[in-house]
């Protein structure tokens, strides 16, 4: 258990991992944002619609 969690912290403080968790949290917050405004969507169309 103690290897799983040392590999685990490991992984987390990686440079490349912390900035692309920062690239999704301000690319989801893009993405809310456009939604605010009128006729984003609209425009948009199924662009701002993303399924993962």
């Amino acid at each position: 258990m103690r290897e799983i969690k040392a590999k685990i912290a490991d992984l987390i403080e990686r440079r490349w991992f912390r900035a692309g968790v920062l690239v999704l949290i301000i690319a989801n917050a893009l993405i809310l944002g456009a939604e605010t405004f009128p006729g984003i969507k609209e425009r948009a169309g199924l662009a701002l619609l993303v399924n993962v």
